[in-house]
């Protein structure tokens, strides 16, 4: 058995008595082994193992050749994923929003894209697309439904656009849910949007003591409605909604209340899916009226720590989604991914407007695009230039410190780990409770 090895990108986690959780950075399979299979493969002693468990097990990556060099894949992997084909677009309609949620960091200080900015993007699109292999496009704001006309309009364009050339389109939107009313909600997957994130903070007196309208006015009971109309009278199947739930440290005591509201009203339909994050200081001055209600970023932990001790089964299609992805780097990394704001200043990042990094470029009138490549080469590079820490985590194949590249940009830091570093294994019992998404088990 001295041809193999066992893969340094395994991370493991205890599920139940006499069984646990296994899953590969590489090959970014899930099992649940029994805790005597999993201490032979951390052992190396395969040598007890039957031929067909060791032909299983080599098959899921747990054990690979022993001159197999798997960080020469990963990298590779993230050079591909880096430097693809695909051109990513997010563009921000308007960066106004009805809401003034109280951990917010933008400042929306401008209005409605204007239809120089609007042809401007068409006639970029016209003169280069043929170039890339795929345009995907995210819908932000500000809200961008406020916008929701415009939204409609360039949809349609650069749908007929992608057609014409035979290019893949896809599309998908972050939105508060207030105006996502049924008729939005369709107007939208009509033009070929597919993919939601619909923040909801589980309970009214959670959501509405930080999300609130623009004149102070409560939001709750509209979003859940809207949500609710949506899956029960939406007629189309072919989308996701992720309900984004952002914890705050007052609601830990409330997440079992939660998760078992979400299933009630959620958890028959596939089409949803839930995202818990910690409410975490996202820059801007509103947050610091909030601190006593914000984690610490080395507490992140205790929000999965009380989801995975809750017995409500609820599709955790994102986290899965994070694990499997070969490579999870953030959109600000990709060579091809630019957003675009309403008055055509081009950014790399969603969360750092004010800040002349990220300001790496304008888009005319005319279609054409001035970049900074200095500022671009900065933002691209963190990951290439990855920490000698990275190199046996077990979630590099993940994460390649490109997960979120803002504070390396900004000289705050030389890594940043992914947010689900330090919570991995409760969130590994999150995913492994659906069994969709264990790709083998023993138990």
């Amino acid at each position: 058995m001295e041809q193999y090895k066992t893969s340094r990108y395994n991370m493991y986690q205890d599920f139940k008595e006499g069984y646990g959780i296994i899953f590969n950075g590489l090959s970014k399979n899930i099992s649940i082994l029994s805790t005597e299979k999993i201490e032979i493969i951390k052992s190396e002693k395969y040598a007890e193992l039957e031929n067909s468990t060791l032909k299983k097990i080599l098959e899921l990556g747990y054990i690979v050749s022993k001159d197999f060099d798997e960080k020469q894949i990963i990298d590779i992997r993230f050079l591909q994923e880096c430097f693809d084909s695909r051109l990513d677009l997010t563009i921000m309609p308007t960066e106004d929003c009805n809401f003034r949620c109280k951990y917010c960091y933008e400042h929306f200080k401008k209005g409605m894209m204007n239809e120089d900015v609007e042809n401007g993007i068409f006639l970029y699109l016209k003169k280069n697309l043929r170039k890339y292999n795929a345009l995907s496009v995210s819908w932000f704001g500000g809200e961008p439904t406020l916008a929701i006309n415009l939204i409609e309009k360039m949809s349609k364009g650069f749908i007929e656009l992608c057609h014409r050339l035979k290019i893949p389109y896809s599309a998908g939107i972050t939105t508060n849910g207030y105006l996502l009313t049924e008729k939005n909600f369709n107007r939208l997957v009509k033009s070929r949007i597919r993919h939601f994130q619909v923040t909801l903070d589980g309970l009214e007196v959670y959501h509405d003591k930080f999300k609130r309208t623009v004149d102070n006015k409560s939001t709750y009971g509209t979003v859940l409605n809207n949500l609710i109309s949506i899956k029960k009278n939406s007629p189309f199947r072919n989308f996701d909604i992720t309900i984004r739930t952002n914890v705050s440290v007052e609601m830990l005591k409330d997440i079992e209340n939660i998760t078992f509201l979400y299933n009630k009203e959620f958890g028959d339909d596939k089409r949803f899916n839930f995202y818990f994050r910690p409410v975490g200081d996202w820059g801007g001055e509103r947050v610091k009226k909030i601190s006593e209600s914000v984690f610490k970023k080395d507490l992140y932990s205790l929000v999965y720590s009380k989801l995975s001790e809750v017995n409500c089964k609820l599709n955790y299609r994102m986290y899965y989604l994070e694990l499997k992805n070969n490579i999870d780097i953030c959109y600000a990394s990709r060579f091809n991914s630019y957003v675009i704001g309403m008055d055509g200043t081009i950014y790399k990042c969603t969360t750092i407007f004010e800040e002349e990094c990220n300001k790496i470029g304008r888009i005319s009138k005319e279609g054409n695009i001035e970049l900074d490549e200095k500022k671009i080469a900065a933002w691209t590079m963190i990951g290439i230039k990855k920490e000698a820490i990275c190199e046996d985590c077990g979630l590099l194949g993940n994460c390649h410190n490109a997960t979120c590249v803002a504070d390396q940009v900004r000289g705050k830091g030389t890594y940043n780990c992914p947010h689900l570093k330090n919570s991995f294994g409760d969130i590994l019992k999150l995913v492994a409770t659906n069994d969709e998404y264990v790709d083998y088990r023993e138990d």
